[in-house]
């Protein structure tokens, strides 16, 4: 299969390299952009629409057919998009925790207020909003250690682009798209709190029919079990007839 993953907020396509490793050893393309905006030292006053087109453009100029798209947490957002201008390209989509907008929405919209009245306090003259340590550690990354967690957060996070969070996104086709749909569920992940605010099936029932793979994880399953989360992934991923 030829995997392309699309990271979330606070991440870039350098957070896919563990589970891209284990899915090349299996044979499989994989292809991980990062997002506009996104890493070390980028531009952080990006629109939602900007961190679209940046997905777009990658496809287009790698001529990339036959996909199977990931989407993680805000990436699910981008996915959408992706679906609805290039779905030719397409042959299945996975939300993997993910956000699904609904047309008009922002994923400002459908975070707690807690996070919201946060954001607001800790977003930067830069555009950006930071990911505080305590936040990552206790609840998007707690089936690790304390001292792997610390590892994983200054090699991989930076701030995230505020824009990108707060921008209404239009979605006129998405939720028309017969493209096959997998929602890919790590079930330990509170990043959003269970309940009310919960992944699953809250956000999940958003995009109709679709095939359900589980693991067990918290958000940052791609560094806790990335091998299992990669035989997720080609298990979501398939279109063959069981």
């Amino acid at each position: 299969m030829n995997f392309l993953l699309i990271h979330g907020s606070w991440h870039d396509g350098s957070a896919w390299q563990f589970v891209a490793e284990h899915l090349r050893q299996q044979g499989h393309q994989v292809f991980t952009p990062t997002v506009a905006g996104h890493g070390k030292g980028a531009d952080l006053r990006v629109s939602h629409s900007d961190c679209v087109d940046s997905i777009v453009d990658y496809v287009r100029d790698h001529d990339l057919e036959n996909l199977v798209a990931l989407g993680h947490s805000w990436g699910g957002t981008i996915l959408q998009r992706l679906a609805e201008i290039e779905a030719k390209r397409l042959n299945r989509i996975i939300f993997h925790n993910a956000f699904i907008l609904n047309d008009g929405e922002a994923l400002f919209d459908l975070v707690p207020p807690h996070y919201q009245k946060l954001w607001k306090e800790i977003e930067t003259d830069d555009g950006g909003i930071p990911l505080p340590f305590p936040i990552f550690r206790e609840a998007f990354i707690g089936d690790l250690s304390s001292h792997d967690a610390e590892r994983y957060f200054q090699q991989f996070v930076s701030p995230t682009p505020a824009r990108s969070h707060y921008d209404k996104v239009i979605l006129k086709d998405f939720h028309r798209l017969p493209i096959p749909k997998s929602w890919l569920y790590a079930t330990d992940d509170i990043a959003l709190p269970p309940g009310e605010y919960g992944w699953h099936p809250r956000l999940s029932q958003r995009l109709g029919e679709y095939r359900l793979v589980t693991l067990p994880g918290s958000h940052e399953v791609l560094f806790s079990a990335p091998c299992a989360l990669a035989q997720a992934i080609i298990l979501a991923g398939s279109n063959e007839s069981i």
